[in-house]
């Protein structure tokens, strides 16, 4: 998975994404929301260990 996308006060949308299969996602779902707040780039190796439930969006998005 990997994208590049535009983050606003309620959604991240995907101009180029490899894998999402969606166009956006509401910001409280957002990884990308969670770089904009780190000053170091973010690299996610298993994302389900990084949403809160398996049953996240992104936990599942191979499943959708």
């Amino acid at each position: 998975m990997a994208s590049i996308s535009l983050i606003d006060e309620t959604v991240e949308i995907f101009k180029a994404e490899y894998a999402f299969n969606r166009k956006y996602v509401d910001r409280n779902e957002s990884i990308g929301a969670h770089v904009l707040l780190s000053d170091e780039p973010m690299v996610v190796l298993d994302v389900t260990k990084v949403c809160n439930s398996q049953s996240h969006v992104w936990a599942n998005a191979n499943n959708a």
